[in-house]
């Protein structure tokens, strides 16, 4: 939720929304989602993975993103960042889209 947040707030080229529009739509869109999160160990799971991989900085963020998709077997894994999504998991390649 709050990567959604921060994207649709954040759009390139002066797309983004305005903040009270974003938690309208988070809010909206919640009630047909449902919210997955990690344990404890599997977030420690991603942080050894990234350390490993020398993965450094926000990238820890799209781990994340990505170790809660792998949870979910999600079908689709919809993000404006796919170099970093491809890189992390390249298994899950033909699953990451832009929107």
């Amino acid at each position: 939720m709050a990567e959604a947040y921060s994207t649709l707030t954040n759009f390139p080229k002066g797309y983004g929304i305005s903040p009270e529009i974003a938690f309208q739509i988070i809010e909206e869109a919640s009630t047909g989602f449902t919210l997955m999160t990690l344990t404890p160990k599997e977030f420690m799971r991603v942080l050894e993975a990234a350390a490993s991989h020398r993965l450094a900085g926000a990238i820890i963020y799209d781990a994340l993103l990505i170790a809660c998709a792998r949870k979910a077997e999600a079908k689709w894994i919809f993000t404006n960042n796919h170099k970093h999504f491809r890189r992390i998991a390249p298994d899950l390649a033909s699953r990451i889209v832009e929107p």
